[in-house]
């Protein structure tokens, strides 16, 4: 559906309708496309990352060493008490992103993309010992990230 929505907007929404209704079809599928770009990929790309970083981290840094000596597990590579938040936070972001765009009003819109802003954060948060095992290198004799 995002897809669908995301080739109709760019071919400019054509709508086979009346010119009466064609203004609110293009509002319409307006707040849909930024629904699904600023409330559901942020969500669906938050949860992938958080299980996808500290596996590709594991896979570069550790893979070469399994098996000479003691490596850490991938799940090593996440910090799970931002993990909650995250989802908390983006799904609570969605929420008030789709409510606001769709009842036409500004603080919603304002609250889901802070809460959108503040999920991303913890995101990051979450995967922050993936990213510093990445760039600083893990100690594969101690088993620790």
């Amino acid at each position: 559906a995002g897809i669908a929505l995301l080739a109709w907007g760019t071919l400019n929404m054509p709508v086979p309708a009346s010119v009466e209704t064609v203004p609110t079809a293009r509002v319409l599928g307006r707040v849909y496309v930024s629904i699904i770009v600023f409330g559901i990929f942020p969500l669906i790309a938050g949860s992938l990352a958080v299980r996808l970083v500290p596996f590709l981290v594991w896979r570069i840094r550790c893979a070469p060493h399994v098996g000479k000596s003691p490596t850490p597990t991938a799940s090593g590579f996440i910090n799970r008490r931002g993990t909650f938040s995250a989802l908390i936070c983006l799904t609570m972001g969605l929420v008030y992103l789709a409510a606001g765009q769709l009842l036409n009003h500004s603080a919603g819109t304002q609250i889901g993309a802070l809460s959108l802003l503040i999920g991303t954060g913890w995101c990051f948060y979450s995967f922050l010992p993936a990213i510093q095992a990445f760039l600083l290198g893990v100690n594969p004799s101690a088993g620790k990230p």
